[in-house]
């Protein structure tokens, strides 16, 4: 024999699914497993939360259109896939140096260094075996 279907309250489940609720959040405040409200009330709960947005979403337009200037962007950037243009301009000091000495001074730093650790290879004596 099947065990009895856990009563729902149904009401409180619509009020629960428009305003956004997850089914863990909504079986949670029911008493029930969410897989119970999947299984029996999915279809009442995709249409109690379609209404829940359609409700906000004539919340926020009566809202700019009241002339919430936030409200305005928002609906702009979401509904209309407007943007804010970001400029940025770089600013850069640049010192330049002759190279040239650099490089020199570089070079006979190395050449002086070659030449002590070739003479010490040569002082040293390979054996050459």
């Amino acid at each position: 024999m099947a065990r009895p279907k856990k009563q729902i309250d149904e009401k409180k489940l619509v009020d629960l699914a428009e305003i956004g609720c997850t089914y863990k959040e909504m079986a949670a405040s029911l008493g029930c497993h969410p897989d119970t409200l999947h299984n029996r009330f999915s279809e009442q709960i995709e249409l109690a939360r379609g209404t829940g947005k359609t409700v906000l979403r004539r919340a926020q337009m009566k809202r700019a259109l009241a002339g919430g200037d936030k409200m305005l962007i928002h609906l702009g950037k979401h509904m209309l896939g407007q943007s804010d243009v970001v400029k940025h301009e770089i600013e850069a000091h640049v010192q330049t140096e002759e190279i040239s000495p650099a490089r020199d001074k570089l070079e006979r730093a190395l050449a002086g260094r070659f030449a002590v650790t070739r003479a010490k290879g040569v002082a040293g004596g390979s054996n050459g075996s």
